[in-house]
């Protein structure tokens, strides 16, 4: 939503609102928004991560005592060597740019027409004016895919603007977007069902095989032996390939917020390795 302050002589002072319903001057809000879509991305992204300055809406550094406001314009060599690499960096610095961008939008766009939920930043990307009682849509940003690219087909993030005209809060009273839909589980899912379906084929096929060579006495020879023997190590194969792909693959498919996987529950810390099968 914008918001502005006029005063005699001078231009009305350009404010947009956050995900915490700020309304911040262009500068605050520039620097604030960027700082924190660096504290959303995940622990995998980073070296070292720095500290969100909530205060001054900036990044803190402990190791140097060092504040550092940031901006789509104005990053610093410290803070960009805390990224684990340069497309965490990308991603970050695509946040950054795309809430300077909504601000922009917000203060083009026509005035908020009373009752609707008012244009807003989320933390990731921008939501215009709303009806109340309706749902949003928008195309889920490219930026917000840190373990693998963005899918093939363009999918949609999802924000509820409630009959009173206020956006939907979560559990914790903060505004919430549903970015569940934007995930790839779907996609990982029908490769690993792929997967699974490949074997079991190679599984069928070997077992006629492997009765062949045991029934009749006339192949058990050494030159035989050998197929055999390899046969038997596909078969076995294909058999540990199911298993582990329908048990653990599978039950990390079904990894959420409240619910441990197996490789969790067995000391895997996926939110460190970078290679979930996740949003």
């Amino acid at each position: 939503m914008l918001s502005s302050s006029p005063s005699l002589g001078k231009l009305p002072v350009v404010r947009c609102r956050t995900e915490r319903g700020q309304h911040l001057p262009h500068e605050q809000y520039t620097s604030d928004t960027c700082a924190r879509c660096y504290r959303y991305m995940p622990a995998l992204a980073f070296r070292e991560k720095l500290q969100y300055n909530g205060k001054f809406g900036a990044l803190f550094d402990p190791s140097t005592n060092t504040t550092h406001y940031v901006g789509s314009l104005n990053v610093t060599q410290e803070v960009l060597s805390s990224f684990l690499d340069n497309s965490f960096a990308d991603k970050w610095r695509a946040c950054c740019s795309a809430a300077w961008h909504c601000c922009n939008d917000m203060a083009m766009a026509p005035t908020t027409p009373k009752g609707y939920c008012p244009r807003t930043w989320d933390g990731w990307q921008c939501w215009p004016d709303a009806e109340p009682g309706t749902v949003s849509r928008e195309p889920c940003q490219d930026h917000i895919y840190f373990e693998n690219g963005p899918p093939s087909c363009v999918k949609n993030a999802h924000k509820t603007c409630l009959p009173n005209g206020t956006w939907y809060m979560n559990e914790n009273f903060r505004e919430w977007t549903n970015y569940s839909t934007c995930g790839r589980k779907d996609e990982h899912r029908r490769f690993l069902n792929f997967h699974i379906a490949t074997y079991v084929i190679s599984i069928v096929s070997i077992v006629p095989a492997l009765i062949l060579f045991l029934a009749y006495k006339q192949l058990q020879v050494p030159r035989i032996s050998m197929h055999k023997n390899l046969f038997l190590s596909l078969l076995l194969n294909g058999l540990c390939s199911v298993l582990f792909k329908a048990v653990v693959v599978g039950d990390e498919l079904n990894r959420h917020q409240h619910y441990d996987s197996i490789m969790e529950r067995n000391g895997y810390d996926a939110s460190k390795k970078g290679n979930r099968y996740s949003e």
